[in-house]
């Protein structure tokens, strides 16, 4: 080859070399630059996934508790009802001199050969599948001891609100109640001791709500009534 045709081959030669060189680095800059791409899209998808899982979760947390509240309104509103037509009823029923026979659905009674004395309170109650259900009281004394029965009728229950707002200070509930309704002793302020038997193996919601801070329960451990106190907060002695 001539010597004059060296040289630019060389150059031409060094050039392609060049070229080659700079296309081979373009090409892996452009590959790691894809692959961080990739990465960052999957890190963003993986994003939003948790979002839409966390807002679904928010979503069915909200819910349950709107289905909650709504149960406990229907719930007082349906109470409220019930009272409402009570108090409709005695405002137009004519006085009466007669006592209640034993098989009416309703009835109220003194203190009898059954029933310890109670400084005068009268309690009511209603009848259900033939057993007294206490709905409420008439009088002001400051100890209860409810009856296991009344007018011969087994004393099964406490009805909703039965005991709302009441003066007393001390109550025993006999063994033969098994149920305590809705707010049956609620805001019982006086309220420092209430013995409930191991026969109680239902209580209604805020049974003992905002009652005296020195409320204290007197209840076999272990019992039903023993574990819904403790759910409260309400301190609990053994019987």
């Amino acid at each position: 080859m001539q010597k004059k045709y060296i040289l630019p081959f060389f150059i031409a030669l060094l050039i392609s070399l060049l070229c080659l060189v700079a296309c081979n680095t373009s090409g892996e800059g452009n590959s790691a630059e894809l692959e961080r791409a990739n990465q960052r899209v999957q890190y963003l998808t993986d994003q939003i996934t948790l979002l839409q899982d966390e807002l679904t979760a928010q979503k069915s947390i909200a819910y349950m508790n709107e289905v909650t509240y709504k149960t406990e309104i229907e719930e007082l509103k349906s109470q409220i009802k019930h009272l409402g037509a009570i108090i409709e009823d005695s405002l137009t029923a004519p006085p009466s001199t007669e006592t209640t026979p034993p098989d009416s659905n309703v009835g109220a009674t003194p203190p009898t050969e059954d029933a310890p004395a109670n400084d005068g309170v009268t309690l009511t109650y209603a009848l259900k599948n033939n057993c007294a259900i206490i709905t409420g009281y008439i009088g002001n004394a400051q100890t209860l001891n409810i009856p296991a029965t009344l007018d011969g009728y087994t004393v099964t229950g406490i009805a909703d609100n039965a005991f709302s707002r009441s003066p007393f200070v001390s109550v025993t509930v006999p063994n033969t109640v098994t149920e305590l309704g809705w707010f049956a002793f609620s805001e019982g302020f006086a309220l420092k001791e209430i013995t409930v038997p191991e026969s109680v193996t239902k209580a209604g919601y805020g049974v003992f709500e905002n009652c005296s801070g020195k409320l204290c329960i007197i209840c076999p451990d272990g019992s039903y009534i023993s574990a819904y106190a403790k759910s409260y907060g309400i301190q609990t002695k053994t019987q």
